[in-house]
């Protein structure tokens, strides 16, 4: 049985600048996310495993987009509209190089035969790409180029939204929403009398373990008693 064509892309002679383009994709990608400070990645993990974390999901994520186009992959907490195109023109370009530059063996097809190919997928995946652009209601087109970030997209969210919305926010990164925790603290002084009363779905004991122990502080400087705000999260 004659193995897949693309196997032996692995077993070139130009190993090295293979690896090279692979990684050299992913370098550039995070770059732009780091350089935009979006490079850390909404989970909240502790410590280095969220640094980790998000050096890892980044990568496979990026392999994914550029292996299946996942739509999903636009959205500002994960690549972000621009990256997600910016990774197919790079993705692209690195395959188109590699089929150019790299020498193949015990394959069945001819140079030529792997350079057409991979120029008609491109070719193809972009003026699908168009189709779909074409064809996709306008208020989701500019999502495709959007340069919002996780960081002002948690913002965003933390502004618009209703009590339950913004309570979400303790489920992402601390990284994400660092910059707007006056904010949060004078939300949660303002309203935590009201939830005692009405207990929404959302107010529950494990949320309130969420709450960053040194943001407790801010909540006493606000003013609140001992009996307040400040009193009940000690004690919880």
């Amino acid at each position: 049985m004659p193995e897949s064509s693309f196997v032996p892309l692995f077993r070139s002679k130009s190993t090295a600048l293979l690896f090279s383009l692979l990684g050299g994709e992913f370098g550039i990608f995070m770059l732009y996310k780091l350089g935009r400070r979006d490079g850390r990645y909404w989970l909240s993990l502790p410590g280095a495993s969220s640094i980790i974390g998000s050096f890892l999901v980044r990568f496979l994520l990026l392999q994914a987009v550029l292996g299946t186009s996942l739509l999903q992959g636009r959205h500002p907490f994960e690549m972000g509209g621009v990256g997600w195109t910016a990774a197919h023109i790079l993705g692209h370009s690195a395959l188109i190089a590699s089929v150019f530059l790299l020498k193949f063996e015990n394959i069945t097809w001819s140079e030529l035969q792997l350079q057409t190919l991979s120029c008609g997928v491109v070719t193809v995946w972009w003026f699908a790409f168009g189709l779909l652009l074409y064809n996709v209601k306008s208020g989701y087109k500019g999502s495709f180029f959007s340069t919002l970030t996780g960081v002002q997209f948690s913002k965003l969210q933390f502004d618009a939204g209703d009590d339950a919305t913004r309570a979400d926010v303790f489920n992402e990164h601390r990284a994400l929403w660092i910059a707007y925790k006056q904010e949060i603290v004078a939300w949660l002084a303002g309203g935590w009398t009201g939830w005692e009363n009405v207990k929404p779905d959302w107010f529950t004991a494990d949320w309130k373990e969420k709450f960053p122990d040194d943001m407790l502080p801010d909540l006493k400087g606000g003013g609140e008693e001992e009996g307040g705000v400040w009193g009940r999260l000690q004690r919880r």
